[in-house]
Order: structure tokens, then sequence, then C-alpha cells
């Protein structure tokens, strides 16, 4: 997601200085990477839920959101039903519908990497009833797949 998308993600970041978490974000000209580390990179941390409103929420949102705009052509809002960040990674479930709430749309799952400040969609599973997602261990698989990826971000259901 570099290029414009990544610098409309990034633009979000300007604000100016804000305390987060007990960490400084500095403010972020368009289209460049943070150049201070979230307070989610600081090793050790628990797994957490980014506040609604924040600029890594929205940065998540975004990054989910691009990738569906683009596959779908819809104008999409999520009812976030799980969200966990830990580290460069996040797990994702929302519930897509239209900005007036008048048309729903099948859940999404996703999760997302941080690579050089940016929020990526890294994978994009299956939500269908025989997908693997549905099946105990799929965090695991994803763990196969992705070295790194901490269980804690899944719900306890899909570690």
């Amino acid at each position: 997601m570099r290029g414009k998308r990544a610098a409309q993600v990034a633009g979000i970041f300007g604000a100016g200085m804000l305390l987060w978490a007990g960490g400084l974000i500095p403010e972020v000209k368009t289209g460049s990477p943070p150049a201070v580390a979230w307070a989610a990179e600081r090793p050790g941390g628990p797994a957490y839920t980014p506040t609604p409103g924040s600029p890594e929420r929205r940065a998540i949102m975004d990054a989910l959101r691009g990738l569906m705009e683009e596959r779908t052509g819809l104008k999409l809002i999520f009812v976030v039903r799980h969200l966990k960040v830990k580290g460069n990674w996040a797990w994702l479930e929302v519930e897509p519908q239209s900005p007036d709430g008048h048309k729903r749309y099948e859940p999404v799952c996703a999760l997302l990497k941080r690579d050089l400040g940016y929020w990526e969609v890294a994978e994009l599973p299956s939500t269908e009833e025989d997908s693997p997602l549905w099946q105990p261990g799929f965090g695991r698989s994803l763990q196969a797949r992705y070295p790194g990826v901490p269980l804690e971000i899944f719900p306890p259901a899909r570690r």
C-alpha cells in the first residue's frame, strides 16, 4: 500500500504531538512513515485494542477499508467485533456496512502488519462456513506462514 493510498493513511498522523499509551507520537509529514516507534512496538507489552478515534485505530481501519474499496468498489464503514494489536501485528474482525448503515455485508477478518510505519493487510481469510478460519488452531497456522505473529491478538477460539 505504498504511494497515494499510503500517503492518505500516513496523513492522519499529521495532527501534531499526541500522547498515546504512555508514548509520544511525533508529527509526521504526509507520505512519510512515523519517525518514532508506536508504543505497541516496544517488546514485552501485552496485546491491546486501540481506542476508537485514535490515529492507530484509524490507520488500521483505513488499511482494510482501502483494500475492500479496491476489491468491491464500495464505500464501507466497519462495526468492530474484535481488534487486538501487539508489536507490528493486528487481528481484526469486522462487520462491513454502508456509511448510512442500511446495507450490511458478510463479516471480514484480516491479519495486518505494520511495515515501515504503514499498516497493510497481510492476510484476508475466507469467512465461508467451511473455511479454516473456523477451525481450532487457525492462529497457529498463520504463525507458520508469518513468523512472529503473536497468538494473543486472536480471540481464544482462533488460537
